[in-house]
């Protein structure tokens, strides 16, 4: 009796390499915090003028009070007409961001979204465009104005992107 065996003809999966913690973290919180962004965007000017009207009111409280209590403040130290001044210069301040800023950082968004997708499919363009949309972004801030503590953070997000895929940069395509 002739024992045939029959080759094994199942198919060995490939499994994908795990992302570990930090890449997924990373890609996950990094696509949610750029969802958040262009739905800022979107709806940014009713919550601008919110924002404006809830600093009218304020301001016009604090005027008030400074009224009342000006001889108070006086003998404190405080200048009431400067602290109204200030006031008052607040109150003419635009909340508004021009459409093309709002524009250009949804788009950034996107390019991060498109890069974080990239990275999670173990692409090397994913994390240059993660970089891209990042350096960009420091070219928008630095055009609108923003502080250096903007430009520092994004740094300290360039470093540990840096720092999450040193390691398994052999895995990307």
């Amino acid at each position: 009796m002739q024992s045939t065996q029959q080759p094994n003809l199942a198919k060995e999966s490939v499994a994908a390499p795990s992302h570990g913690f930090w890449i997924a973290s990373y890609v996950w919180l990094s696509i949610l915090s750029s969802v958040v962004v262009i739905g800022l965007a979107v709806e940014s000017t009713p919550l601008l003028h919110w924002v404006q009207n809830q600093v009218l009111l304020a301001s016009q409280m604090m005027e008030s009070t400074m009224a009342s209590f000006y001889g108070l403040f006086l003998n404190m130290g405080v200048n009431p007409n400067q602290v109204i001044h200030q006031l008052q210069q607040l109150d003419s301040t635009p909340f508004v961001i021009p459409t093309s800023m709002l524009v250009i950082y949804s788009l950034l968004s996107a390019i991060n979204i498109i890069g974080c997708l990239g990275m999670w499919y173990w692409r090397k363009w994913g994390v240059y465009g993660v970089y891209v949309s990042m350096l960009l972004g420091v070219l928008a801030n630095y055009y609108t104005g923003f502080s250096v503590v903007s430009f520092f953070f994004t740094l300290l997000n360039a470093y540990a992107l840096y720092a999450i895929v040193r390691g398994p940069w052999k895995r990307f395509a």
